[in-house]
């Protein structure tokens, strides 16, 4: 390589203003105004860009990467888009296929499909597949499918379905709220199938979810059902709820994700400081309310720890006598996930 730290810097040009994820919408210099301003046709909004990103198969060796050529040699194909097992999607409008290279499929069906429409980019009944020999597609359109060669399984498509008659509810709203110190959670169904039960779960970062409570659902219906839940010990901060829907049979659907800014509402708190006869210094801290734990912790300037206890909900007041040179501590108070602290000067 000889000394890369000597050579010259190297710069494109003309100048790239960035690399990803413009594609080549920016023009060669990658320019963020000319992407801003892309139009598939005169009636698009401007800036919609479809991008490509680099997830691609090697049918071989079974391996993913982002490179055209394997490292066993063989070329790679874009890596299908697969829905899983006991997973149901919904998709309205049209799904357009296209081709996969190697005469692999763009998409694996494992799971359920729902869709209106679907269609192949190439009109070559060597280009573009779907395999649906593990799961089942709904298709609302008669497509012809099932004579396609390009559709894996074909006996398993079936046309001119009626997604209303495989959805198990048409959930037509669904919100969180801070009132009072709660979060109030609503959601609304125009219609349900064979709903037995709702089940809502809470989020501290939006991926792992844990249960809070159930609501029992409507059965069969057409009337719209309203729904609401009260959640009395929100996290402090922003949470993210969620609803999984569960049929009779047991088959679930899970709702959007709703999130929430919760700001606990704290009970504030007071120090009085005083010498006592042998020389030790007795804290006595008071607090506005008592429907809620205080953790208290006394700390030095330089971070020693001098006290610490977790005040239970009920009290309203609490003397500790510490053995404290002359200086100044912080005296802080966590209650409902909020902390505050204060000041207090020995003599």
């Amino acid at each position: 390589m000889g000394r890369p730290e000597k050579s010259n810097i190297r710069k494109m040009s003309p100048a790239a203003q960035v690399l990803f994820p413009l594609s080549g919408f920016g023009g060669n210099t990658r320019n963020l105004t000319n992407a801003s301003n892309f139009k598939n046709n005169s009636n698009d909004v401007g800036g919609k860009l479809t991008l490509k990103l680099g997830r691609r198969f090697c049918n071989s060796c079974k391996k993913e990467t982002y490179k055209w050529k394997c490292e066993c040699g063989n070329l790679t194909i874009e890596k299908p888009i697969t829905i899983p097992e006991n997973v149901q999607i919904l998709v309205k409008g049209e799904i357009k296929i296209k081709p996969n290279g190697n005469n692999g499929a763009s998409l694996i069906v494992k799971g359920t499909l729902f869709t209106d429409k679907i269609s192949f980019t190439n009109n070559s009944n060597n280009n573009g597949k779907i395999d649906v020999c593990d799961g089942f597609v709904y298709i609302t359109t008669t497509n012809n499918l099932s004579n396609d060669n390009r559709v894996k399984c074909a006996n398993l498509i079936n046309d001119e379905a009626n997604l209303d008659d495989f959805l198990p509810i048409e959930l037509t709203s669904f919100t969180a709220q801070v009132k009072n110190n709660i979060v109030v959670l609503n959601w609304e169904t125009a219609s349900e199938e064979k709903n037995d039960y709702f089940t809502i779960y809470r989020s501290d970062n939006g991926v792992t979810f844990e249960e809070i409570a159930t609501q029992n659902g409507n059965g069969t219906t057409t009337a719209t059902q309203y729904y609401a839940h009260n959640d009395e010990n929100p996290l402090n901060g922003v949470a993210y709820y969620r609803l999984t829907q569960t049929d009779y049979d047991g088959t679930q659907t899970h709702s959007h994700i709703v999130t929430v800014l919760f700001v606990a509402e704290t009970a504030s708190f007071e120090v009085a400081t005083q010498t006592t006869n042998h020389g030790a210094t007795s804290l006595n801290i008071s607090f506005s309310e008592n429907n809620t734990a205080n953790y208290i912790s006394v700390y030095s300037l330089q971070g020693a720890v001098k006290y610490n206890n977790t005040i239970p909900a009920g009290v309203l007041s609490h003397t500790v006598e510490l053995a404290l040179t002359s200086g100044i501590y912080i005296v802080n108070n966590v209650s409902k996930g909020v902390k505050q602290s204060t000041k207090i000067v020995v003599q």
